[in-house]
């Protein structure tokens, strides 16, 4: 495993239940992130500003694939919304 692979593999999104944002945390610049419902549709994408992004109030709770745009490639984690 390189040592990209690895930077991409210790990203942490947090809070993980999300309510209203979420916080990206490691040794990475995280440029846009973009959820996907469990049927592969975009729900929303926004850009990351300061590792950080808001999350619309109208985005039901659920299960998401996060797909993460970072300095280094990308990262997909699982997000829990949880109103």
């Amino acid at each position: 495993v390189g040592v990209e692979a690895e930077a991409l593999e210790s990203l942490v999104i947090a809070p993980n239940p999300a309510n209203d944002f979420l916080q990206f945390k490691g040794n990475i610049d995280a440029e846009k992130i973009s959820l996907f419902n469990n049927y592969g549709q975009l729900v929303f994408e926004t850009a990351v500003k300061n590792n950080s992004c808001e999350l619309p109030k109208n985005l039901a709770e659920g299960i998401y694939n996060g797909v993460l745009q970072t300095d280094r490639g990308v990262a997909r984690k699982k997000l829990i919304i949880k109103r």
